[in-house]
């Protein structure tokens, strides 16, 4: 009786462990699914992100952007990012917004990705965005009317010390040359005296005259090293007067722009203009200069053009683009020699949720940045727009 008792606990302690065992497996399996399917999920989530093209932030501002026919862009930023896009393997889209300052406040609210245009980097937005690396090296200028020279502006530049070491240079040629002729022609030409101070003045005299092109006749060489040389004067001295004449008629109209302004703080005085939402415009607020805002640089540069500004500040490669591609702006208007400050174009990124954490999107960019500027693509797209 006992022994059967003793089986019978037997039996009932195997069942109450089998099922122990059971429910273990049965709570093993269903963290399992969970798991799973908590995998699953995520890795569907993923996919989808990924699928989902990057919207990237645009502007027009040529040569960078530039908008053609049926909503399409080319352009220096265009291009750029269109070859880093091919090297990540990513689709995209592009969102047109009307400034740099729209730009920045939608990546901050992260209804872009990232930006590409003429975008500065500066220490008050790399506190609200991340940057690239630099994508083309910059800097803000002023653009002046352009009037043709007065008289005043003609006779203070023949005191310029420029203008004086030329014709110092140029009067040390003539010495040589009316030397050497007073040399060749003293035994023969009773033209040149025997003298060297009046035959040596004779001399350059005559070669005064032969490189002007008057050629009074008065004196003249006759013998053949004499000739010789006056034939290699003639040509050099018509190519020094043409010269001559280029370089001053060009630095006369290089010192009346220079005249207007010349430095940051003479622009406090004069009538100023920048466009509306971009780094220049908060550069001359910084300075206390009070500048008229336009919507874009063609407005501005065309109320400078008109007379209704003394100067416009904005970034150098635009007003260049600007002018070269209309002639009677580039007319009117004329890029002093003033740097205000140099400046760095970027790629802007939205920051990463983790503060702590690396913006990968950032560090892909920047890799394929480099890889298309040591290939020379990145030159053979900023040749075809500025010609560099």
């Amino acid at each position: 009786m006992r022994m059967g008792n003793v089986a019978m606990r037997g039996r009932t302690f195997e069942m109450i462990g089998k099922k122990i065992l059971f429910e273990k497996n049965a709570v093993r399996n269903r963290c399992f699914v969970g798991l799973l399917l908590a995998l699953l999920a995520i890795s569907s989530g993923t996919a989808k992100a990924q699928q989902e093209p990057l919207r990237v932030g645009i502007k027009q501002v040529s040569p960078f952007v530039i908008k053609g026919a049926n909503d399409s862009y080319s352009g220096i930023s265009i291009e750029l990012w269109e070859e880093i896009a091919e090297i990540l393997d990513v689709e995209f889209q592009f969102v047109e917004k009307v400034n740099t300052n729209q730009l920045i406040e939608a990546i901050e609210n992260r209804e872009l990705d990232l930006a590409i245009s003429a975008i500065t980097m500066t220490s008050d937005r790399l506190k609200r965005i991340d940057f690239s690396n630099t994508m083309f090296n910059s800097s803000v200028s002023v653009a002046v009317l352009s009037q043709p020279p007065g008289m005043m502006d003609t006779l203070f530049f023949f005191f310029n010390s420029w203008l004086l070491n030329v014709l110092l240079t140029l009067a040390m040629i003539l010495v040589v040359i009316g030397t050497m002729v007073w040399l060749f022609e003293m035994r023969r030409n009773s033209e040149f005296p025997r003298n060297p101070v009046r035959g040596i003045g004779q001399g350059i005299w005559w070669a005064s005259t032969t490189m002007t092109g008057v050629g009074y006749g008065d004196t003249v060489p006759r013998s053949t090293p004499g000739r010789l040389l006056g034939v290699v004067w003639m040509f050099i001295g018509v190519l020094m007067i043409s010269s001559f004449t280029a370089t001053i008629a060009s630095s006369l109209t290089s010192e009346n722009i220079r005249s207007h302004v010349g430095g940051l703080g003479d622009l406090s005085r004069l009538k100023v203009g920048a466009v509306h939402g971009e780094n220049p415009l908060t550069l001359l607020r910084a300075q206390g200069i009070i500048a008229q805002e336009y919507d874009t640089l063609n407005h501005a540069l065309k109320a400078l053009a008109n007379g209704d500004l003394d100067a416009m500040v904005h970034d150098r490669p635009l007003i260049q683009y600007q002018l070269h591609n209309d002639p009677d702006l580039a007319a009117a208007v004329g890029l002093s020699n003033i740097t205000v400050r140099k400046e760095e174009y970027g790629i802007a990124v939205g920051m990463p949720a983790d503060p702590n954490q690396r913006n990968t999107l950032v560090d892909e960019i920047n890799a394929s940045l480099i890889r298309v500027k040591s290939s020379g693509r990145y030159d053979e797209i900023v040749g075809q727009y500025l010609g560099l």
